[in-house]
Parts: structure tokens; C-alpha cells; sequence
């Protein structure tokens, strides 16, 4: 009888073992097809790889190829229910069991039952191990070579069941729709900021990112959520001309400052009228007797301090000015933004020849383990270099800030405060002005400090 003949045995093994490998195929490209970067898959296609072409076709189309990504495992896993379990009882489970039963009628029965228990049991095995777990795990770890391998036969397997998997996708989204819901997998290659994050750390832990830009992605990312107050130069540290000064006066400022460019006032600072640069400055050596510095002032580009940094980018960008004077709600002068300083938010610090050094403007390391930085330094900088934890906190933005918000007053040399697992010591104040500071790790078994905080 051609049912129980070796050949066709081995044929409806054969065919078993074919709709597992089809399983897995299906398996394998749904994972690889979402998990792909489609930068490299571009790249590879204005190179003329065919194979990147035909993927990125898929992949810009993710609602098809996971619709059929679906059928196919559907189709393969029906097929497999219907003819493994029989195929492997009959042919395999029940020859086995015929042998070592004896031939009565009830054990006919029992080696029947017997039979299909370990048919269903062994193709679950297969259709796990090797039609699930196995290509979802190559499909993760080679993601690129397997989604370039699987784009024709997936993509031959769509053209051949096109209307079988718009019918089906069509049906889907109308259901989806009933519900409330916008039936798109469009969302699918989206990511949320905090999402992006994770994304990055994980590329930075696996070793596809170096720390330079896991750092720079990161800039990016917290770009838009910062604002010019925290990052602008304050009032106090501005250098800035009396509209009424000589140019004498105005270049020796010039030369004291360092700066290239400084807001003009007239009478006071709450009243800026221009922006004076050395450059034009220069210009009028040797006639320059009847030197008007207002005159020479350029218009200034004022931005509110709770501006966003993209925001403040894009002004100077249309105003084509780098120097940005801020002001407040009620118009009072707060400080100044250059480009620079933007830039520098991403990139991070920029130093050239006129710049301090470093370790004289920023942070400095102590023999003894504490780090002493100036008061003046963004909260944000010093979380990063250091990690403190300071809260972000619309209060404060600077570290000399922080600090004079949890005292709850001004600060003096030598004052402590004690916040979170540092201890802060005011090293230089001048007036009500915190200079520099001294951050000390606290000791774990050291008793509370005698804070400010604790005041």
C-alpha cells in the first residue's frame, strides 16, 4: 500500500521537517525585517546591491511584509498541525510502539493514544526549538546578513499571495478601525526621546557606539529640552560699554575682557542699545576724533531667558547674528547667549587660544579626592563631569544656584551645605556671590554634616 511504503515515509518526513524550516523562515524575517537599520540598508542600495533594493521595499512598507510575515506562518503552522502529528504517529511513534506492546486490542488502543501524545509532543519540540526560538535568536544576532538573505523569497512569496494579503490586511485594519484604532504600523519605526535613550545606551553597551557619540546623540536629544537661562552667561559675569565711553575706554575694555564682541548700554544695563564688536572697532584707528559708540553699535538680537535652545538657534540663524542679549519677562537684562554657546551644548566645550584653560574655569581635582569647580558652572555640566545628582529646577541653573536654594539664604566662605552624597564648601564668595566651590563625598560612616541645608 503506497501510504505505509519507505518512500512515501520519507517523503511525508521530509515534508514535516520542510514546514518547520518554512516556520522559521517566516520567524526569522519578521524579526530581521524589524530589527534592520534601514540607513545601511539604504546605503546599500545606491551602492546597487539588488538584494537591498527588494528589502528596501519591505521594509518602507512594513504593514505588507508583516502581513505576509503572518500568512506565512499561519499557512506553515496549519500544514504542520495537520500532517506532522498524523505523519509522525503513523510512521514513526506507532512502529516503535508496535514492537515492544503486545498485539491485543486493548494494547492497540493504548499504543494509538501513546502514539499521538509523543507525535504532538515532538513536533510542539520542533516547531518551538527550531520553527521559533532558534531563528528569532539568528535573526537577532546577524539581523542584516539574514534580512538581506530573506528579502527575495519573502518578497516572491508577497507577489505570489498579493490579494490573499491585501484581502486580509484590508479586513484587519477595518476591524482595527472599528475599535478606535488607526490600523498603521507606521508608529512601529517611531521612538519617543526617552526611547531613543535607551536605544543609544544599549548600542553604547554593545559596543556599536563609542562614548563620544553616545555622548553627542545624547546632546542632541537633551538639545530641545533645555533652555537659554541654562545655559546663558549671567549678568554679573557680562562685560559690557557705557554708550557714553571714548574709544580709548572702549578698546582697553575690549582688551581686559577677552571678548570679541559686548552688549552697549546707556545710563544702565536694564537698557541695551546695541552690540559693540572689535573688529569694527579696529576699523576706526587713527580717525576715530569725534567717536560716537552708539554709532558704531550694531542692532542687538534680544531673546527671552525660558527660550528652548532650538528656538534661540533658529533666531540667530534668520537674524544671521551670533550674540544674543537676554532678557526676562518684564525686559530686564539677564545675561548673554552667543552661537558658540549653543553649539557648545552639543559638541561640547569648545576651547581656542583666547580661552582660559580648563582647569582654571571649570572643574579642578583636589589631592584629597574632592573637586573644586566655580559657582558660576551649569548645573548640568557639573552633573555630567561629576555626577552629583543636582534636580533640574527652574529655580536655579547654576551650582552656586543650587546651593543658595537649599540654604535658603546667602552663602559666605567657609558656609556648608549638605545635599544628596556631597557635601558642598564655599570656598570664594564675594559679596552675595558664590565663586568657587569645594565638593566633598561624604563618608559612609561620617556623622551629618554641619550644614546650611540643615539651618
Amino acid at each position: 500500500m503506497e501510504g505505509s511504503s519507505p518512500g512515501w515515509t520519507f517523503l511525508k518526513l521530509a515534508l514535516v521537517f520542510f514546514l518547520v524550516l518554512a516556520n522559521g523562515f517566516f520567524v526569522a524575517s519578521e524579526f530581521a525585517l524589524v530589527s534592520v537599520r534601514r540607513a545601511n540598508i539604504k546605503a546599500l542600495a545606491d551602492a546597487g546591491d539588488r538584494n537591498a533594493k527588494v528589502l528596501l521595499r519591505l521594509i518602507e512598507n512594513p504593514t505588507v511584509f508583516i502581513s505576509a510575515v503572518q500568512l506565512g506562518v499561519t499557512l506553515a503552522s496549519l500544514a504542520l498541525g495537520y500532517i506532522g502529528e498524523d505523519t509522525m504517529a503513523r510512521s514513526v511513534f506507532q512502529p516503535l510502539l508496535s514492537r515492544v506492546i503486545s498485539s491485543t486490542i486493548v494494547s492497540y488502543i493504548s499504543s494509538q493514544a501513546v502514539a499521538i501524545a509523543l507525535a504532538f509532543a515532538s513536533i510542539t519540540f520542533l516547531h518551538i526549538v527550531l520553527g521559533e526560538i532558534t531563528p528569532k535568536t539568528v535573526a537577532l544576532e546577524q539581523t542584516q546578513r539574514i534580512a538581506l538573505f530573506v528579502a527575495r523569497p519573502l518578497y516572491l512569496f508577497y507577489r505570489t499571495f498579493k490579494a490573499a494579503i491585501h484581502l486580509l490586511n484590508s479586513s484587519s485594519v477595518f476591524v482595527l478601525r472599528l475599535f478606535g484604532f488607526k490600523g498603521s504600523l507606521a508608529h512601529m519605526m517611531a521612538y519617543s526621546e526617552e526611547e531613543l535613550r535607551q536605544v543609544v545606551s544599549a548600542s553604547y553597551q554593545s559596543g556599536v557606539l563609542n562614548e563620544n557619540e553616545r555622548r553627542l546623540i545624547h546632546n542632541v536629544i537633551e538639545f530641545a529640552e533645555k533652555n537659554v537661562r541654562q545655559i546663558m552667561v549671567p549678568r554679573p559675569q557680562v562685560a559690557a560699554l557705557n554708550a557714553a565711553s571714548n574709544f580709548n575706554q572702549v578698546v582697553a575694555e575690549f582688551i581686559r575682557s577677552g571678548c570679541s564682541r559686548m552688549p552697549v548700554y546707556r545710563d544702565h544695563l536694564d537698557n541695551i542699545i546695541g552690540v559693540a564688536y572689535i573688529k569694527d572697532m579696529m576699523r576706526l584707528f587713527g580717525r576715530h576724533n569725534r567717536f560716537n559708540l552708539e554709532k558704531h553699535a550694531r542692532k542687538p538680537l534680544f531673546i527671552p531667558e525660558s527660550a528652548v535652545l532650538e528656538d534661540a538657534l533658529r533666531q540667530m540663524q534668520s537674524s544671521k547674528l551670533h550674540f544674543g542679549i537676554v532678557i526676562d519677562e518684564h525686559g530686564s537684562f539677564e545675561g548673554i547667549v552667543t552661537l558658540e554657546d549653543l553649539i557648545e551644548e552639543i559638541v561640547g566645550e569648545i576651547q581656542d587660544e583666547y580661552d582660559e584653560s580648563p582647569d582654571s574655569e571649570r572643574i579642578r581635582q583636589e589631592p584629597d579626592g574632592a573637586s573644586v569647580m566655580p559657582g558660576s558652572i551649569q548645573v548640568v555640566d557639573a552633573n555630567r563631569a561629576l555626577n552629583l545628582g543636582i534636580p533640574a529646577s527652574d529655580d536655579y541653573a547654576t551650582v552656586a544656584g543650587f546651593l543658595i536654594n537649599q540654604a535658603g539664604r546667602f552663602l559666605a566662605e567657609g558656609d556648608e551645605v549638605d545635599a544628596g552624597d556631597f557635601i558642598y564648601t564655599v570656598v570664594r564668595a564675594s559679596r552675595h556671590r558664590v565663586l568657587r566651590v569645594k565638593v566633598s563625598r561624604k563618608s559612609p560612616v561620617a556623622e551629618p554634616s554641619r550644614s546650611a541645608a540643615a539651618e
